[in-house]
């Protein structure tokens, strides 16, 4: 079994929080990495946190090895109530969407086209991909499938 360390650099655009360190040693999570990712992938409009799937860490890390720099992190979980009022607000998100079981992010990375991230995401095994014109992607570790968004 491999004890390589898995390390993520993250910054969160809306509350200039950030995470960069190791958070597992192979398999082996560390509880406080984990717990400091949960909390900087909160629903940020209401505080709410809930445990980030593992996988969906494991999915950014090599997504990031891939790119070499720090991830700008726009939505990781989305509690219900938040969902519901971007739905509302006429924002384009899934009813049913993978942030609301915190199995998905939505991201930037400065200078790299979103197209090209679709395709480190692709080769790096992401689930759902969705490419969006207004500048960002959104991963998740649900069934694979693509998209495009506004």
């Amino acid at each position: 079994m491999s004890l390589k360390p898995k390390h993520l650099s993250l910054v969160v655009a809306q509350t200039g929080e950030s995470f960069s360190d190791v958070f597992a040693d192979g398999e082996r999570y560390h509880d406080d990495g984990l717990a400091r990712l949960n909390r900087l992938l909160r629903d940020f409009r209401t505080g709410e946190i809930k445990p980030i799937d593992p996988a969906l860490f494991d999915l950014l890390a090599r997504v990031q090895s891939q790119i070499g720099q720090p991830l700008r992190v726009l939505s990781g979980y989305r509690s219900w109530q938040t969902n519901h009022m971007l739905h509302l607000a006429g924002f384009d998100v899934a009813e049913n969407s993978l942030h609301i079981a915190a199995k998905a992010v939505d991201f930037t990375v400065a200078g790299v086209a979103v197209s090209a991230l679709g395709e480190i995401a692709r080769q790096c095994g992401a689930g759902g991909i969705g490419l969006y014109r207004s500048g960002f992607i959104h991963i998740d570790t649900g069934p694979v499938r693509n998209w495009t968004g506004d």
